[in-house]
């Protein structure tokens, strides 16, 4: 088969794959929003102010 074209078959095939990692993350945390904020989640996600607004995604991943 000429003309430049991909098979169908390997785009299908990405798609089950992402589906199947997708379902298999969610099978895996099902129950973790049940659960409440430990150690140094307050004070990390609770109570910071940088992470109230996506202005302040540049600092997310740096030292302060």
């Amino acid at each position: 088969m000429t003309g430049g074209h991909a098979p169908v078959f390997p785009s299908m095939l990405s798609w089950v794959v992402l589906g199947s990692i997708v379902v298999a993350t969610v099978v895996a945390y099902r129950g973790v929003t049940a659960n409440g904020f430990v150690f140094d989640d307050v004070h990390t996600v609770a109570r910071n102010p940088a992470i109230r607004s996506l202005s302040a995604v540049g600092t997310w991943f740096s030292s302060q």
